[in-house]
């Protein structure tokens, strides 16, 4: 599944000459709900890359007006994962 997923995001990259930094971690080893703690595993991998980068996007995928739910990236908490700063 990852080099499907690497190789998709590498022709996308490519295609706007943005070159892909590929990185794999052990996170699916922990006891954890995907659905609740996505948007934490995400940021991590954006970490790891903070001395190389200024800024990082983190869309929201729904909008205010749905109702919050246990989901691991909401409009509410997406602010706070900046690194270094806060909403």
């Amino acid at each position: 599944m990852y080099e499907g997923v690497l190789k998709r995001a590498q022709a996308m990259l490519g295609s706007l000459s943005i070159p892909c930094i590929p990185m794999s971690n052990n996170y699916h080893e922990l006891p954890t709900v995907w659905a609740h703690g996505f948007g934490t595993h995400l940021v991590s991998g954006l970490r790891l890359l903070g001395a190389r980068f200024d800024a990082a996007l983190f869309p929201n995928d729904e909008p205010y007006a749905i109702p919050i739910t246990a989901w691991g990236s909401t409009p509410l908490s997406n602010p706070y994962c900046r690194a270094g700063t806060s909403p």
